[in-house]
């Protein structure tokens, strides 16, 4: 089973800890409003935090980090779960600038970890994003994975 982060606990968080939950497990999530993230912790049985910085160096089960936080947060949290070692899932857009974009592929590159940015906002096209990163998660840690009906995955 692949275990899951989520930095923001907004609308499309809820979306994500819902296709999570299918398939994987939520560990942690984070936001700075307490409610918001109390409320989705104890939702999905997760451990809420305000501090994301803490939560990376906390919580070391974590596979992949989702970052559903305000888009000129993305580049700044997905960097800094690939320098912490974990693979990331940003929500679109991928960042605000041209320059952004690369300094998280270059911070993906040097981490060796995947930096999966969603493309779509369509559910069938969300649900195969997870479904690859199931996949390809699964690979890197020697894990079989089957996920989604329309699809299979094995290593």
């Amino acid at each position: 089973m692949i275990n899951f982060a989520i930095v923001g606990c907004g609308r499309i968080a809820q979306r994500h800890a819902e296709h999570i939950s299918k398939r994987g497990k939520l560990i942690a999530v984070c936001d700075v409003v307490v409610e918001k993230a109390n409320a989705m912790a104890e939702s999905y049985g997760a451990i809420a935090y305000t501090d994301y910085a803490e939560m990376l160096k906390n919580e070391t089960t974590i596979d992949v980090v989702a970052v559903c936080s305000p888009n000129g947060l993305h580049a700044i949290h997905s960097i800094e779960a690939l320098k912490a070692g974990y693979h990331v899932l940003c929500e679109k857009p991928m960042g605000l600038t041209v320059q952004e974009c690369g300094d998280m592929i270059q911070a993906a590159e040097r981490s060796n970890k995947r930096l999966f940015a969603i493309k779509h906002s369509c559910r069938s096209c969300f649900t195969k994003t997870l479904y690859i990163i199931c996949c390809v998660v699964s690979q890197l840690l020697r894990l079989r994975c089957f996920c989604w009906s329309r699809w299979s995955c094995r290593f």
